[in-house]
């Protein structure tokens, strides 16, 4: 069985790194983008159970990237944990969240642990 593929989509090289690392070491599959428009170029490359994605980033930000996804009936189902920022951001985060959709704020400062627990309840493991 092939292990479930996970895209981070995140412009800090930092975060997709500590994300990157630890997923690969949990057995999943992972592929990056820096930035949405970038995203939408990888996406069909090989498409994701799982999209970890960042609102806040260049060129395309997350809104848009969810949106491209959202609209497109081959890539509707994927599930998406969005990272925001701050609670307030949470208000647009309602307006716009859709189904198979988990919302963390300030993801990073979790703890890897709560943030290992999400994208397991996210997959279905």
């Amino acid at each position: 069985m092939m292990a479930a593929t996970i895209f981070i989509v995140d412009d800090d090289q930092n975060i997709r790194e500590l994300l990157s690392v630890n997923l690969i070491a949990a057995g999943y599959t992972v592929i990056e983008a820096s930035n949405g428009k970038e995203a939408m170029g990888k996406i069909r490359e090989r498409v994701p159970e799982l999209i970890i994605l960042d609102i806040m980033m260049p060129e395309i930000d997350g809104w848009e990237f969810c949106k491209f996804v959202r609209d497109d009936p081959q890539l509707e189902n994927i599930k998406i944990i969005i990272q925001i920022p701050h609670a307030h951001e949470l208000m647009r985060t309602n307006k716009h969240k859709p189904g198979n959709m988990a919302v963390i704020v300030n993801a990073p400062k979790l703890g890897l642990r709560s943030f290992e627990d999400a994208v397991e309840a996210s997959n279905g493991r």
